[in-house]
């Protein structure tokens, strides 16, 4: 089409006979023709370049090379950033010069308390563990679900400074029996009372057979363990 209205264009000079304005509005109208046609050829045909036109295959994770998200990654990104700790090294250069001696945790008898009743946990077989020298606040907290957190955390303040010679707990963690040595703080028997936690105070020459007898009632089901020793 180009060349026909090239070579009409070339002839127009020597035509002067035919009607121009007819010839004009055919050239005119091919012209027309052309870019109408060259318009809709250029919006059909796919443009290579476009990306609408770009096939993208769905992605396939390869599960052999692509390595796995290290959720450590995803968890440390939400930790606060750590706390400056304070540089202790003059005191350590300063506890050089201080002699130093190991001494025992606690006394004669009550060790021998303290091995007496390992024995007997270890004996009934039930996962109880043996704690020494908790404070009361360690084992006991006011019931949030009852008191405001203010009332709570009084409470713990209040609770701190008393401390259980001996703390029983099961094998889920959770206190069974106490044991007090020598004295009967009225604070640690108020706790324990309103717990339901059974708390025994021995005096500084107990009988170990009258213990024993108290341990099994409370920690033996059914108190079989002295009748099957017997």
């Amino acid at each position: 089409m180009e060349s026909v209205i090239a070579t009409l264009l070339g002839y127009l000079p020597a035509v002067s006979g035919l009607n121009l304005p007819l010839i004009a509005a055919l050239i005119v109208s091919a012209v027309g023709f052309v870019t109408i046609r060259r318009m809709f050829s250029r919006s059909t045909r796919p443009n290579r370049r476009s990306p609408a036109a770009v096939v993208v295959p769905p992605y396939e994770p390869d599960l052999v090379h692509d390595p796995k998200p290290d959720p450590k990654d995803t968890f440390a990104d939400n930790l606060p950033p750590p706390r400056s700790k304070p540089d202790r090294s003059p005191v350590a250069h300063a506890l050089e010069k201080v002699p130093f001696v190991a001494r025992p945790l606690m006394a004669w008898g009550q060790y021998c308390l303290l091995r007496d009743v390992e024995s007997f946990l270890a004996r009934i077989g039930a996962g109880h563990r043996l704690f020494c020298r908790l404070h009361l606040d360690e084992v006991f907290g006011a019931d949030t679900n009852e008191v405001s957190d203010e009332l709570a955390k009084a409470v713990s303040r209040a609770l701190e400074p008393c401390v259980i010679d001996f703390t029983i707990l099961d094998r889920h963690g959770s206190p069974v029996m106490g044991i007090l040595v020598d004295e009967d703080d009225p604070v640690v028997h108020a706790v324990f009372r309103k717990s339901a936690v059974p708390l025994i105070v021995l005096p500084h020459d107990y009988s170990w057979p009258a213990l024993e007898h108290q341990l099994e009632l409370q920690l033996v089901p059914g108190g079989t363990l002295l009748r099957a020793a017997s």
